[in-house]
């Protein structure tokens, strides 16, 4: 009797990949490269914005220097000047006629209200003292508040009603050409103790 002879087969090894799996590696390699490109067009777009915000804040900072250095009396009425004002109005009728030319304004009041772009139909932008627009700023906007609120409180330091005040809060307000803002507030004091 001859034995029997079983044939075993080896199992074959597999080269290569399915249909399936090499859609399905198509589909996730896609769908990663969009993702991946998308990201990278929004990176490049946004890129811009922390230029603009540097600048808007370079022209905000600039601005609130400017209305800092300015008297917290008005000229004409102040009384560490001339010893006969003994109530001054710190805010009397502004100079900022609404021009550009700022070489007038002698107080921090006159620049309560300024926007760079409401000005004698002039091109919106920054501007400086005399009037000159800046290269480069036609598309960015300057806001200037000056409060001088009674209430407002700095430290010890108050307004109080009936009395001259002694505190101004300077809020400036800067916009990109995006429309992003930025806002600094300063405060300036007044030295004259004998207004109250």
């Amino acid at each position: 009797m001859q034995p029997k002879v079983i044939n075993v087969q080896q199992p074959r090894t597999e080269h290569g990949v399915t249909l399936i799996e090499l859609v399905i590696a198509i589909v996730v390699i896609g769908i990663t490269a969009t993702a991946i490109l998308q990201s990278l067009g929004f990176l490049t777009v946004s890129n811009v914005d922390p230029m603009l915000r540097s600048q808007a804040n370079l022209v905000a900072q600039s601005t609130l220097s400017e209305v800092m250095s300015q008297s917290f009396f008005d000229g004409d009425d102040d009384p560490r000047i001339d010893d006969t004002v003994t109530s001054p109005n710190i805010c009397p009728s502004a100079e900022s006629d609404g021009s550009y030319d700022r070489r007038l304004w002698d107080n921090l009041c006159d620049y309560n209200g300024f926007d760079s772009n409401n000005d004698d139909g002039l091109a919106p932008g920054i501007r400086d003292r005399l009037g000159n627009a800046l290269p480069g700023l036609s598309s960015y906007r300057v806001q200037v508040d000056v409060d001088t609120s009674t209430g407002l409180t700095l430290g010890t330091l108050s307004n109080t009603a009936g009395c001259t005040p002694r505190i101004a809060r300077i809020t400036v307000t800067a916009s990109d050409p995006r429309g992003q803002t930025v806002q600094l507030t300063g405060y300036r004091t007044s030295y004259w103790d004998e207004g109250c």
